[in-house]
C-alpha cells in the first residue's frame, strides 16, 4: 500500500475547514495545500515535499483541485466536510447579510458540489 493511500483528512478538522474554506472561494495555494496534505500523514512515513508535491500532481490531474471525479476531491474535500461539517460551515460564512453571506448562501451549495 502506498503511503499516500493511508491520508487521513478527517483527522484535525479545523485545517480541513481552513483547506474547504479556501478552496471554496478561491484557489488554496501550494504552502495550504501540502501543509493539509502534511496533517494528513502518518509523520513515521517520512514524505519528503517533493513525494508529497508530486503525489498531489497526480491525483489532481496536474493541480485540478476541483476536478469532482478525481481521488484528490473524494478524500481532501468531500469526505472531510462530511465529517466535519460543523467546523467547515462555520469557516466558509462571510460576514454580512445573511441572505448573501449567510449559511445559506453557502452550506447548501457546497453538498451539491460534492454529488
Amino acid at each position: 500500500m502506498d503511503v499516500f493511500d493511508r491520508l487521513d483528512f478527517t483527522n484535525n478538522c479545523t485545517l480541513a475547514s481552513y483547506y474547504i474554506a479556501n478552496w471554496f472561494y478561491l484557489e488554496p495555494g501550494i504552502n495550504i495545500t501540502v501543509e493539509y496534505i502534511y496533517s494528513a500523514l502518518n509523520p513515521a512515513d517520512g514524505a519528503t515535499f517533493l513525494e508529497v508535491l508530486s503525489w498531489f500532481l497526480s491525483v489532481t490531474n496536474g493541480g485540478d483541485v476541483y476536478s469532482f471525479e478525481s481521488k484528490w476531491f473524494h478524500r481532501a474535500i468531500e469526505l472531510p466536510y462530511e465529517r466535519c461539517q460543523a467546523e467547515v460551515c462555520r469557516s466558509v460564512i462571510r460576514n454580512g447579510n445573511p441572505d448573501m453571506a449567510g449559511i445559506g448562501a453557502c452550506c447548501p451549495p457546497l453538498p451539491g458540489r460534492t454529488l
